[in-house]
Protein backbone atom coordinates (compact mmCIF):
# COMPACT_ATOMS: atom_id res chain seq x y z
CA UNK A 1 0.00 0.00 0.00
CA UNK A 2 3.02 2.86 0.83
CA UNK A 3 4.23 1.98 -3.12
CA UNK A 4 0.24 2.82 -4.10
CA UNK A 5 0.48 6.23 -1.64
CA UNK A 6 3.57 7.14 -3.26
CA UNK A 7 2.64 7.04 -6.78
CA UNK A 8 -0.53 8.66 -6.17
CA UNK A 9 1.51 11.82 -4.69
CA UNK A 10 3.48 11.86 -7.20
CA UNK A 11 0.84 11.61 -10.14
CA UNK A 12 -1.08 14.31 -8.55
CA UNK A 13 2.16 16.52 -7.94
CA UNK A 14 2.40 16.03 -11.63
CA UNK A 15 -0.61 17.02 -13.12
CA UNK A 16 -0.62 19.97 -10.52
CA UNK A 17 2.59 21.37 -11.68
CA UNK A 18 1.72 20.16 -15.70
CA UNK A 19 -1.96 22.50 -14.85
CA UNK A 20 0.44 25.37 -13.39
CA UNK A 21 2.94 25.59 -16.49
CA UNK A 22 0.14 25.37 -19.45
CA UNK A 23 -1.67 28.45 -17.03
CA UNK A 24 1.59 30.16 -17.03
CA UNK A 25 2.46 29.53 -20.51
CA UNK A 26 -1.22 30.20 -21.69
CA UNK A 27 -1.49 33.48 -20.10
CA UNK A 28 1.63 35.38 -20.68
CA UNK A 29 1.76 34.80 -23.85
CA UNK A 30 2.47 37.35 -26.40
CA UNK A 31 0.19 39.67 -27.60
CA UNK A 32 0.80 40.31 -31.39
CA UNK A 33 0.65 44.22 -32.35
CA UNK A 34 0.02 45.07 -35.53
CA UNK A 35 2.87 47.57 -37.05
CA UNK A 36 1.83 51.26 -37.44
CA UNK A 37 0.79 51.96 -41.00
CA UNK A 38 3.45 53.86 -42.89
CA UNK A 39 3.16 57.50 -43.60
CA UNK A 40 2.06 58.50 -46.85
CA UNK A 41 5.35 59.21 -49.66
CA UNK A 42 5.02 62.09 -51.38
CA UNK A 43 6.01 61.29 -55.31
CA UNK A 44 5.41 64.55 -56.82
CA UNK A 45 8.39 65.51 -58.87
CA UNK A 46 9.89 68.40 -56.68
CA UNK A 47 9.75 71.76 -56.56
CA UNK A 48 12.81 73.74 -57.60
CA UNK A 49 13.70 77.65 -57.47
CA UNK A 50 15.14 78.99 -60.35
CA UNK A 51 19.12 79.66 -60.07
CA UNK A 52 20.88 82.79 -61.07
CA UNK A 53 24.59 82.40 -62.53
CA UNK A 54 26.85 85.62 -61.46
CA UNK A 55 30.52 85.70 -62.47
CA UNK A 56 32.60 87.39 -60.33
CA UNK A 57 36.56 87.42 -60.03
CA UNK A 58 36.21 86.74 -56.04
CA UNK A 59 34.77 85.36 -53.42
CA UNK A 60 31.42 87.17 -52.47
CA UNK A 61 33.02 88.36 -48.69
CA UNK A 62 36.25 89.36 -50.08
CA UNK A 63 37.03 93.05 -50.05
CA UNK A 64 40.34 92.73 -51.65
CA UNK A 65 40.87 92.13 -55.76
CA UNK A 66 42.83 88.79 -54.69
CA UNK A 67 42.21 85.31 -52.45
CA UNK A 68 42.55 86.29 -48.61
CA UNK A 69 44.87 83.74 -46.50
CA UNK A 70 43.07 82.04 -43.25
CA UNK A 71 42.30 83.70 -40.43
CA UNK A 72 45.92 85.29 -38.74
CA UNK A 73 47.81 83.81 -41.49
CA UNK A 74 49.29 85.71 -44.03
CA UNK A 75 46.91 86.69 -47.40
CA UNK A 76 48.42 87.39 -50.98
CA UNK A 77 48.98 91.03 -50.22
CA UNK A 78 51.69 90.24 -47.39
CA UNK A 79 49.96 91.30 -44.17
CA UNK A 80 48.86 88.70 -41.63
CA UNK A 81 45.79 87.95 -40.74
CA UNK A 82 42.42 89.19 -41.82
CA UNK A 83 42.22 93.00 -42.85
CA UNK A 84 41.06 95.14 -39.60
CA UNK A 85 40.97 98.60 -41.09
CA UNK A 86 42.49 101.39 -41.80
CA UNK A 87 46.58 101.43 -39.62
CA UNK A 88 46.71 102.90 -36.81
CA UNK A 89 49.46 105.47 -35.88
CA UNK A 90 52.74 104.68 -33.86
CA UNK A 91 53.15 105.28 -30.66
CA UNK A 92 56.36 106.87 -29.38
CA UNK A 93 56.15 107.24 -26.22
CA UNK A 94 55.52 105.41 -22.98
CA UNK A 95 53.09 105.56 -20.08
CA UNK A 96 52.35 108.86 -20.37
CA UNK A 97 50.73 109.16 -23.44
CA UNK A 98 52.98 111.17 -24.95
Amino acid sequence: MKNNQNDLIISIVAIVLGLIGFSIGFFTKRQVNPPPQPEATNLAPPQLKGAEVKMANSLPSSQQGGAAGAAGGPSIAGQGGAPTGPPSRPSIGGMSGG
